[in-house]
C-alpha cells in the first residue's frame, strides 16, 4: 500500500549536490506547546547553530532567548523554507 504524503510532493525536487550542512534546523508556528523554546535552549548551551522559521505569538519571546548561535527568520516563503530544508544537518521537532 502506497499512502502519499499529506503535500504536493511533486513541488519540491529533490538536490543531489554535495552541501555543507552546517546548521539545525526548527519550522513551525511559534506557539508555547510547540516547545520552540526547547530547541533554541539546547542550541543556546551546546552553542550549536540553529535556524528558525515560523510566525506566531512567541516570536518576540523566542528573539529575545535566542543566543548569538540562533537566528530566528520569522515567516517565509516555500521556496525559502525549501533552501533551508535542504541545506541543514538535522530538523529538530521538540515535544
Amino acid at each position: 500500500m502506497v499512502i502519499p504524503p499529506p503535500v504536493e510532493a511533486e513541488r519540491f525536487p529533490l538536490i543531489h549536490r554535495p552541501i555543507q550542512r552546517i546548521f539545525f534546523l526548527c519550522v513551525s508556528r511559534l506557539i508555547p506547546y510547540k516547545r520552540i523554546d526547547l530547541a533554541i535552549e539546547a542550541c543556546n548551551r551546546l552553542q550549536l547553530p540553529l535556524v528558525v522559521i515560523g510566525g506566531g505569538r512567541d516570536l518576540e519571546p523566542l528573539k529575545k532567548l535566542a543566543g548569538p548561535t540562533i537566528r530566528i527568520m520569522g515567516r517565509l516563503s516555500d521556496e525559502e523554507v525549501l533552501y533551508y530544508f535542504t541545506h541543514c544537518r538535522a530538523f529538530l521537532f521538540p515535544r
